[in-house]
């Protein structure tokens, strides 16, 4: 089940609407980039199907547990070209931020553009008031876009399943 009631999100030059399972031949090609697997990480996924089974039980059912959740960004030709949204992490006290492009897409600006479209839905429709955001230590452009959403440091913490410290940083509205 995609997020309740969530009508597509224009942005000047993409479209956001709720990722659903119809999403996984994009979501395959997306977590399966070399960015993705750089500094998101190897979700394990050999085909289609199981970029199915992995939006279902993992992007969606956080979406039917905390009724809210992430969106695909569609270009103005309707082509998928990332992902942004809100998942509520065990290890987080806020809704963590996440985006994620096709290396195509990145560094145009397109990010910090669909960041701020989803974080103002957050707050006006789900009325949603602090995220937190982690990323990759090495993740420098991921950190840049963060600060520039005003989001700031606050410090490294332990991710579950990691060996190393991750950067935390949060935006309290």
């Amino acid at each position: 089940m995609p997020i309740p009631n969530a009508a597509p999100i224009a942005t000047l030059r993409t479209t956001l609407t709720p990722l659903s399972v119809a999403d996984a031949p994009f979501m395959f090609e997306l977590m399966t980039s070399p960015l993705y697997l750089r500094f998101i990480g190897d979700r394990s996924l050999a085909s289609i199907q199981d970029a199915e089974r992995y939006i279902d039980s993992y992007f969606l059912k956080s979406t039917r547990t905390h009724g809210f959740g992430y969106f695909v960004a569609t270009n103005g030709n309707g082509v998928p070209i990332g992902t942004v949204g809100f998942m509520q992490k065990d290890y987080l006290q806020n809704p963590d931020i996440g985006f994620a492009f096709l290396p195509q897409f990145s560094g145009l600006g397109l990010a910090h553009e669909v960041s701020q479209a989803a974080l103002k839905y957050a707050r006006d429709e789900w009325q949603l008031t602090n995220f937190d955001a982690v990323t990759d230590r090495e993740n420098v452009a991921s950190q840049n876009l963060l600060e520039r959403l005003n989001f700031k440091f606050i410090k490294e913490i332990s991710h579950p399943g990691d060996q190393r410290p991750i950067p935390l940083y949060g935006l309290r509205v």
